[in-house]
């Protein structure tokens, strides 16, 4: 079972383990969605919600939290600036514990016989997502010179134009 509360802007997702601590299931299923704060995506953009549908399972004295993470996000390319979309699919796994220290950061931690996912879950996922989004592994850019989109055809621009900072060393050269 988990409840929803008001936390800051939003709603906040509390997973309650008394059910599984009680010993009357093994297991526990999560299913929900949030929306993420927008300071959260610096590069890309969200305006659906994220899907997570995962479980908590209860072994050996221990939780483990699983989620997939399922969402659709727009960019620009990093090269050519046109607009990218693109759906998005992860799965994380976390351990859940009553404490969290240093050694064992990646856990998830339990107050009152329930735990918060959402931190974790957005801690990963801007981990997961792409550092350089392009439309395609082959995007030729924008013309350094006319910012003409290189991937539409070739621009005007001279091939043999040298950089005015570079004057210099040319004339050096040509020497």
């Amino acid at each position: 079972m988990f409840t929803c509360s008001k936390k800051g802007k939003g709603l906040t997702v509390r997973i309650d383990l008394k059910s599984v601590l009680s010993g009357a299931r093994d297991e526990l299923p999560v299913l929900y969605s949030f929306l993420p704060e927008p300071e959260y995506f610096d590069h890309i953009r969200t305006d659906v919600p994220i899907e997570v549908d995962g479980k908590v399972t209860f072994r050996n004295q221990a939780f483990d939290f699983t989620a997939d993470v399922v969402f659709h996000g727009q960019a620009e390319c990093d090269r050519c600036m046109n607009k990218v979309e693109r759906d998005y699919r992860f799965t994380f796994t976390h351990s859940v514990a009553d404490e969290v220290g240093e050694e064992n950061d990646d856990s998830i931690e339990v107050i009152n016989q329930c735990f918060d996912p959402d931190e974790a879950l957005m801690a990963d996922i801007l981990l997961a997502l792409p550092g350089k989004v392009l439309c395609e592994e082959a995007c030729k850019g924008l013309c350094a010179g006319c910012g003409r989109n290189l991937n539409e055809g070739p621009c005007g621009c001279a091939k043999n134009e040298v950089d005015p900072r570079l004057l210099k060393l040319k004339e050096l050269l040509d020497e």
